[in-house]
């Protein structure tokens, strides 16, 4: 029962201490940008939703002497359809699809950085109340959004390192 007691605190603490290395996969400290300027394209309140999730990323850098100075173009369109029909012809399920491209050049050297394009979907049913079909489509719209707001991190963290 001495041994039990005394071996096992010490495999904790060394369990413990070979996580002193760790470093995480997605390191958003690589990512030095600033927006200098931005046009909004088609749906522009989605579109406002990429800009400011960018713009807050950007803002979050401290060394803003390395700063990598962006011009971005955000073009996003959605398109709600109809799934399936009941009988009287009321939509039973929607598919509500965005589609967004992004274009980031380098402010001083007027280069492309990036060339995003996207189409992200994904289909909802309809409540027997409006207001929930709404939550579900808001809901719907927020996911696919943090979707392609991921993508594009991953699509410019890599961009701007590589280049």
């Amino acid at each position: 029962m001495k041994k039990i007691n005394i071996v096992l605190p010490i495999i904790l603490i060394l369990m413990c201490g070979s996580c002193a290395g760790y470093k995480p996969i997605f390191k958003v400290s690589n990512l030095n940008f600033e927006i200098m300027d931005y046009s909004l394209q088609g749906e522009k309140e989605i579109a406002k939703i990429i800009y400011y999730k960018l713009n807050n990323l950007s803002k979050s850098q401290k060394n803003s002497f390395e700063k990598r100075k962006i011009n971005f173009t955000i073009e996003v369109e959605k398109n709600k359809t109809a799934l399936s029909k009941d009988q009287s012809g009321q939509p039973l399920e929607y598919k509500m699809n965005i589609r967004a491209k992004i274009l980031a050049i380098d402010f001083l050297t007027n280069n492309e950085i990036l060339k995003y394009e996207s189409s992200k979907s994904v289909a909802y049913a309809v409540q027997e109340q409006y207001s929930n079909t709404l939550k579900f489509e808001n809901n719907s719209i927020n996911n696919l959004v943090d979707s392609i707001y991921e993508e594009i991190l991953i699509q410019l963290t890599d961009a701007i390192v590589s280049k």
